[in-house]
């Protein structure tokens, strides 16, 4: 897989932090703060002046006013609507499952979507509404 498939991808499932700018100020700030630090180091201003000029804008890897050197950071994720993992039909972003356990009337688990606020029933089979059907069927189990 190439770089640009993989950025396509990533863009597709992350939202990012925009980048710091870089303008042409900041390049002369830059280019300024070389120069005094290589003649600190005894080096004329002819050979300075020369060796800057080599440097371009496009040796800093800058795009369309962004360093490109400089990772990108993750604001947050994009999540993606999936079907209810419980099967209610329902497409969800960030689905919930509660999942407790319970002693009476005898011991079972209760697993229950926090988003459309079904159950599932005992068996496993098919979705209910609430808790009494828990009880309904517990009650005609002990017959």
């Amino acid at each position: 897989m190439d770089k640009k498939k993989i950025n396509e991808i990533l863009d597709q499932l992350v939202i990012w932090e925009p980048q710091e700018r870089v303008d042409d100020r900041m390049h002369i700030r830059d280019r300024e703060q070389t120069k005094r630090q290589l003649f600190s180091l005894g080096y004329g201003e002819e050979e300075i002046d020369e060796a800057l000029d080599e440097i371009t804008h496009d040796s800093r890897m800058v795009v369309d006013g962004v360093n490109i050197t400089i990772p990108k950071k993750i604001k947050s994720i994009k999540h993606q609507p999936k079907l209810c993992e419980l099967n209610c039909g329902q497409m969800l972003i960030n689905q919930k499952i509660e999942r407790s356990y319970h002693s009476w009337p005898e011991p079972h688990w209760r697993t229950k979507c926090t988003n459309c606020q079904h159950y599932l029933h005992p068996k496993g089979d098919r979705l209910v509404k609430g808790v009494h059907e828990f009880k309904l069927y517990y009650q005609r189990k002990k017959r």
